[in-house]
């Protein structure tokens, strides 16, 4: 959806982030700001409209500019526009919905599904399933951890919280949630510093600012510079970086060439083999450590077994796959490295 116009104007808030960064942003920017934020709030209310007109399962937040949303089981999930083309099938959606609603701690918080899990629909891959809750009780005492049937509990510790548990349409993998408290000093619910508000799908009643110039402009530049950053050593890991920088600097054929790279039946295959792979691997290494309960679930998973048997491994074919699609993948990075480092540079 990001057209040359606002893909422009999502640069400059770039442009004004590294001003603030260098110390060179004063009151006289004030009116420029003011004016950027406001034509964000039309833009992306024109957005999140049309995406929605476009999509029976959505409709659009009028209250919230740049949102849509959806409604599943009673229960509303606000999705940010840049999201929406590259979202999970609703039924997925659905059940992660049902997912958050079984792990949520807290009395007064707002969960989100957070993550590379919300681009599922064009990369066709996850490692995991990030959740993240906003505290908004302030109350200081520990979160009640939830522990549902079927869900084994893999690491506890604070306010953070993993399991494993058997989806319908990515097999075992492993799911967290971890809480965070909200900065007062802002409007609704702060963003974790894992994560941001465009990464991010609240569930009712939980919704961010999305039209902030400044919050825009960092995570335009953090996207870029974490692109780099992975591009040699997990170009997977860059790529779901790289997808939604391409949306928002609106540069489609970027987006096409990294949907591309994943769209093969083969390539998903061995994605989701490496993925359960090193799934198994971590789960056998802290098998004496877990609970009684956790260690329970687990092998009801069929993910530990008490013979031991050997750890499985990648078949010639689907390493040679995998090989081949990072080698893609830094071919992509390379080919748009100017562009790229231009919004990450300071």
């Amino acid at each position: 959806m990001s057209g040359d116009i606002s893909g422009g104007l999502f640069q400059t808030c770039v442009y004004f982030y590294k001003l603030r960064e260098r110390g060179l942003l004063d009151e006289s920017y004030s009116p420029w700001l003011d004016q950027i934020s406001a034509t964000l709030k039309k833009i992306l209310t024109t957005k999140a409209r049309a995406l929605a007109a476009q999509n029976p399962t959505l409709r659009h937040s009028p209250d919230h500019p740049g949102y849509v949303y959806l409604t599943a089981d009673n229960i509303r999930v606000y999705i940010p526009w840049l999201i929406v083309e590259d979202l999970p099938s609703p039924d997925i959606l659905s059940y992660l919905i049902g997912i958050a609603s079984q792990i949520k701690s807290c009395t007064l918080s707002s969960i989100c599904l957070s993550g590379s899990t919300l681009y599922f629909g064009s990369l066709r891959s996850i490692s995991d399933i990030d959740f993240l809750e906003y505290d908004q009780g302030s109350t200081g005492s520990p979160a009640a951890i939830k522990r549902p049937d079927g869900f084994g509990v893999i690491v506890e510790v604070g306010d953070y919280v993993e399991y494993v548990v058997d989806t319908p349409f990515f097999g075992v993998v492993a799911a967290s949630n971890k809480i965070a408290s909200i900065n007062n000093s802002t409007d609704g619910p702060s963003t974790s510093s894992d994560s941001s508000p465009f990464q991010e799908a609240p569930v009712n009643p939980g919704f961010r600012i999305l039209y902030d110039p400044m919050a825009l402009g960092e995570y335009i530049q953090y996207l870029s510079s974490q692109s780099i950053s992975w591009m040699h050593n997990s170009p997977t890991k860059a790529a779901k970086r790289l997808l939604p920088l391409a949306r928002l600097i609106g540069d489609r054929k970027l987006a096409y060439s990294i949907i591309s790279a994943f769209d093969s039946a083969p390539v998903q295959q061995a994605l989701h083999a490496k993925q359960k792979i090193d799934l198994i691997r971590r789960l056998r290494k802290s098998q004496d450590s877990l609970e009684d309960f956790s260690a329970l679930a687990l092998k009801q998973l069929g993910l530990i077994r008490s013979e031991q048997p050997p750890s499985p491994d990648l078949s010639d074919d689907e390493r040679n796959l995998l090989e081949s699609l990072d080698e893609g993948l830094r071919h992509i990075g390379t080919v748009n490295l100017g562009k790229i480092a231009d919004l990450a540079h300071d």
